[in-house]
């Protein structure tokens, strides 16, 4: 019997593991007319992704398989996401409903608590965001919206813009962050919806990147659009919860933006607007505490401590800022808000003078941050710590918690020190 012809590629080296046999010979690919080709004959993939184009075409001329392929991944990721936001801040209202498991497909692994939620969501934000949009693109609007409002709470804690809130010398420019992105696709799904609730909701999350970026007259524009038609709900009390909300971010937004009317150094404009945001969230109060939200109505007694220390009335911001910090202490699953009062009323303390009774509230606003991975608050609290220590003849001290929050903002893209991160949800659930 003839001896077998050896191909010349296993002389050159014996079989690996991993490797593929195609007719007895040991092989890196299993594409027969590019396995021998140097790196520089491939084809491009460009060329490669057209094929594939083309011959998906040929395989599915109607795109049923596709869109019935994609359907099922945006309600996988609505599902997950939903499920984060859960772990991460408690139930809320929400303006879509939790869908259920997909039949035969198991849910992620997100851990078992609130940290691990949010490691998850930063961990696949770019999906995420993305899936905002492939959403919308795909006419699936409600799975848009859905997608929207529950990467909330990860904005909240992980902000990425590229610029964010004014700088020394007026707002820094950059390219949009993925968040005005996904919220402002969520607005266009929500108006192609028709769905009163939605359209109120997500331009009430798309302002607040806006106005976070210096772009006030916008956020200013989509908060009146939200209050135009927050006027069109019921007397439900889902209607009326969001009505409320609807105001507090109108509130939020003079707040934000008497905050960069005083780095400018306009006291008199400032303090307009500091009255402006202080009647808005008075009335917001007002309203949750007509049906019965005690976390809406503490929300806003947290949002009318901020803007008393945004006017420099430090006594009365460390009053509000504990009376919050009671009200939140009351309510379950709310104990990152109540590590945020911690580090307002911390801030009001040491501006009075009161160095003793601030430090235990840094200590626990940090250990806060630090566990929910928050590179944004941890730099802010480590910042405030630092003022801390200068204040009580700790200069090593001061010098490493500053060390540490410029750490923070160079690997995370140089967050500033604007406002607080904390915007509670957009419906004071």
């Amino acid at each position: 019997m003839p001896r077998p012809v050896r191909d010349p590629a296993d002389r050159r080296r014996p079989a690996r593991p991993g490797d593929v046999r195609h007719r007895g010979r040991p092989r890196r690919t299993p594409h027969r007319r590019t396995a021998r080709l140097p790196l520089r004959r491939l084809p491009p993939a460009p060329l490669v992704r057209a094929h594939a184009r083309r011959t998906g075409r040929t395989a599915d001329p109607a795109g049923t398989e596709r869109d019935a392929a994609r359907a099922r991944l945006l309600h996988w990721l609505r599902r997950q996401t939903a499920r984060a936001d859960l772990l991460a801040a408690g139930p809320r209202a929400t303006v879509q409903d939790e869908l259920p498991p997909l039949p035969g497909v198991p849910d992620a692994d997100l851990g078992t608590g609130r940290t691990d939620a949010l490691r998850w969501m930063e961990a696949n934000r770019h999906a995420l965001y993305g899936a905002v949009g492939l959403a919308h693109d795909s006419g699936r609007d409600e799975d848009a919206v859905a997608l929207a409002e529950s990467l909330w709470t990860h904005f909240l804690d992980h902000p990425r813009h590229a610029g964010g809130a004014d700088g020394p010398d007026g707002p820094v420019e950059g390219h949009r962050s993925d968040a005005v992105d996904a919220f402002r696709t969520a607005v266009a799904a929500a108006d192609r919806t028709g769905h009163l609730p939605s359209r109120v909701r997500t331009r009430s999350m798309l302002a607040r990147p806006l106005w976070e970026q210096g772009c006030f007259e916008e956020a200013a524009a989509a908060l009146d659009r939200a209050a135009a038609l927050a006027d069109l709900l019921d007397d439900s009390h889902p209607h009326r919860r969001l009505a409320g909300s609807a105001i507090d971010f109108r509130g939020q937004l003079a707040l934000a933006r008497g905050e960069s009317a005083l780095r400018q150094g306009d006291r008199a404009a400032a303090l307009a607007d500091f009255a402006a945001a202080r009647t808005d969230f008075t009335t917001a109060r007002g309203i949750q505490l007509g049906i019965g939200n005690a976390y809406g109505a503490a929300l806003q007694t947290y949002q009318l401590a901020k803007t008393a220390a945004a006017a420099d009335d430090q006594p009365a911001a460390a009053a509000l800022f504990a009376e919050a910090r009671t009200e939140f202490a009351a309510l379950p699953g709310r104990a990152r808000l109540v590590a945020r009062t911690a580090f307002g009323l911390a801030r009001a303390l040491r501006r009075l003078g009161r160095h003793q009774e601030a430090e235990p509230l840094l200590v626990e606003a940090l250990a806060d941050a630090v566990a929910r991975g928050s590179s944004h608050d941890e730099a802010r609290i480590s910042t405030e710590y630092a003022e801390l220590a200068d204040r009580t003849g700790r200069p090593e001290a001061a010098a490493r918690y500053r060390a540490r929050a410029a750490a923070l903002r160079a690997e995370h893209g140089g967050e500033p020190d604007g406002g607080d991160p904390t915007g509670g949800d957009p419906t004071g659930a």
